[in-house]
């Protein structure tokens, strides 16, 4: 009896070895994808900041999805997360690509619009050291979209439309401070010669 118990379990021993039996996987130790996180949500930023959406709906609702779910699984299942967030991050530069053509032209255009109207009044010689400034910004802007980087060139063309809308204030400020000076004076003189006349008149 002792026996066959002893060949029976002997039995089912070999029966394991042979066929394996189920068993859990361990779990996965995967970080924290903080980096693809913020990647995604610095591409999303610059997306809504620029209004780009717009030239890619579909690759735009694609990320926000994936962003969603990244987000969910976040701290959660990080291996969920990270897949989510690298999905966003490709539909996101997608739907940067695409608008980012039109954006660099319609930011040169407005850069370029402020700098004439600073070059019509002479702003180069009234501000001189912010005009410096402001050119200096464009002049590189021109040179990233010559070089085809398109969303440093946006950036960059940006910047100088602020620079530029500061110096065509300033400079507006001194002409019309100085056109008006000069219109005092001519008022003056022109009473002066009235006077003048007048004065000759009684003689």
């Amino acid at each position: 009896m002792k026996k066959s118990v002893l060949i029976v379990t002997l039995g089912c021993i070999l029966l394991l070895l042979l066929t394996g039996c189920p068993s859990t996987p361990p779990p996965q130790n995967v970080a924290l994808p903080e980096e693809e996180y913020e990647q995604a949500k610095k591409l999303r930023s610059k997306i809504e900041k620029f209004g780009l959406k717009e030239y890619s709906a579909e690759d735009f609702q694609a990320g926000e999805t994936s962003f969603k779910v990244g987000e969910e699984n976040y701290n959660k299942d990080n291996q969920a997360s990270k897949d989510a967030f690298d999905a966003a991050i490709v539909s996101y530069r997608s739907v940067i690509r695409a608008g980012l053509k039109s954006l660099v032209a319609k930011s040169f255009d407005d850069a370029d619009k402020i700098k004439q109207q600073a070059d019509t009044i002479k702003a180069n010689v009234a501000v001189k050291d912010d005009y410096v400034a402001a050119k200096e910004i464009y002049d590189k802007a021109k040179a990233e979209m010559d070089a085809g980087n398109d969303e440093e060139a946006s950036d960059l063309f940006i910047q100088a439309k602020e620079l530029f809308d500061g110096v065509y204030a300033k400079a507006k400020e001194k002409r019309d401070k100085a056109e008006k000076s000069m219109a005092e004076v001519s008022s003056d003189m022109k009473s002066l010669e009235d006077r003048a006349a007048e004065l000759e008149e009684d003689q």
